[in-house]
């Protein structure tokens, strides 16, 4: 079966795995109990309906025009009205509210995470390259 307008495009599976270790570490962060298996299949459907999501609707957005501006993303997180989600996400289980502070360190934490992962990744690229150079010798 084919649908008008589909092309193919593949998903990475790196991509996807990358994916899925994020969305099972922000689990580990605001759970107190390990992923399961049923949990991690959970995960792993979720990212894959978000992926084809995208995938689907990515030229749909860019023919129409549709997007989010930055200033948008910030207005729904940082805002004095975060969106659900976001409120959702960083409510305080002991009292019930949004708590912003939740919300910065989280963002804190990813960040120093994103940093340690970007340089170990330019560190293996450095070592293949050099490698190369070596076994090309």
């Amino acid at each position: 079966m084919s649908w008008p307008g589909l092309t193919a495009r593949a998903v990475s599976y790196q991509d996807f795995e990358f994916r899925v270790q994020d969305l099972v570490e922000i689990n580990k962060m605001y759970s107190a109990s390990e992923v399961n298996e049923e949990m991690m299949q959970s995960i792993r459907e979720q990212v894959w309906q978000q992926m084809l999501s995208e995938k689907l609707m990515d030229k749909t957005y860019k023919k129409t025009g549709l997007g989010v501006s930055p200033d948008e993303v910030e207005m729904l997180v940082f805002g004095d009205n975060p969106h659900p989600i976001v409120q959702q996400l960083f409510t305080d289980p002991s009292t019930g509210a949004f708590n912003k502070s939740f919300l910065v360190n989280f963002l804190k934490a990813t960040d120093e995470m994103i940093s340690h992962q970007e340089i170990l990744a330019s560190s293996l690229r450095i070592r293949s390259s050099t490698t190369g150079l070596t076994r090309s010798l």
